[in-house]
């Protein structure tokens, strides 16, 4: 049998410690309110639009894809049986991260505080709390390039050209009563999980694709190429969310 010598199984102990320590930990709503809580509203404001993102970015129109109502019936099952879930009417745009502050980023001019938008542009707006999901930004490349919200991007070397559909989003709740936020955690994807010496080719949920998946041109994306990426992104949604809602103890 090989025996290693105490110090390195010491060191290897202290190194698997310090990346553990070094992985994000989820922002958690307080039991107790989770206990309080009686009625919920959720809102979406992620599938109106899809990115495609090389060394420039671009949008496209996406409502028809049904992408904010799909994300909201994964919401809606993992509460069944715990809350009483409510309809809510809103304007995607309000909730879109120019005119609400998505909170603990400076990557974002800040709209207005989130609880404020619920008020003002949600119906009902007195619901125990409210679960709200938007399109989150982070940095790719050293800071080069970002993600924002749902779509493709492409990238790659001198030698290989890689192709991502990724669901970079927030999930944020939110007292109906006070309009505070009681917890905000960026979308969690356990298929790809934080490794520091081994990262995965993107932050946040994503899946890679071929070249067949991007558009000739990126302004005028054509309805199947949509329609795919739609397809696409419904599975890692559903893959994603209930991961991101059990860490924040939403969901059993």
């Amino acid at each position: 049998m090989t025996r290693f010598p105490l110090r390195l199984c010491s060191l290897g102990a202290a190194l698997a410690l310090l990346l553990s320590a070094c992985a994000p930990e989820a922002d958690t709503v307080p039991a107790a309110t989770l206990g309080q809580a009686k009625t919920v509203g959720i809102i979406s404001a992620i599938g109106d639009k899809f990115s495609s993102i090389t060394t420039t970015f671009e949008n496209q129109p996406a409502e028809r894809y049904g992408i904010d109502a799909y994300a909201i019936g994964l919401v809606k099952d993992r509460l069944a049986g715990r809350y009483s879930v409510q309809p809510v009417k809103y304007d995607v745009v309000e909730f879109g991260p120019d005119r609400a502050e998505l909170p603990d980023t400076g990557l974002f001019t800040p709209g207005d505080p989130l609880g404020a938008v619920i008020r003002a542009h949600a119906s009902p707006s007195d619901l125990d709390l409210y679960i709200v999901l938007m399109k989150g930004m982070t940095k790719v490349e050293n800071g080069n390039r970002a993600l924002h919200g749902l779509g493709l991007i492409r990238g790659g070397d001198l030698f290989t050209t890689k192709y991502w559909v990724h669901a970079t989003y927030s999930v944020i709740v939110v007292d109906g009563h006070t309009g505070e936020v009681l917890a905000n955690n960026s979308a969690i994807d356990n298929a790809h999980p934080f490794d520091l010496l081994d990262p995965p080719d993107l932050p946040g949920p994503f899946v890679a694709v071929d070249a067949s998946f991007w558009p000739e041109d990126i302004e005028h994306v054509p309805a199947d190429k949509m329609e795919r990426l739609a397809e696409t992104l419904k599975p890692l949604l559903a893959r994603t969310l209930p991961d991101t809602m059990r860490a924040m103890k939403l969901a059993p």
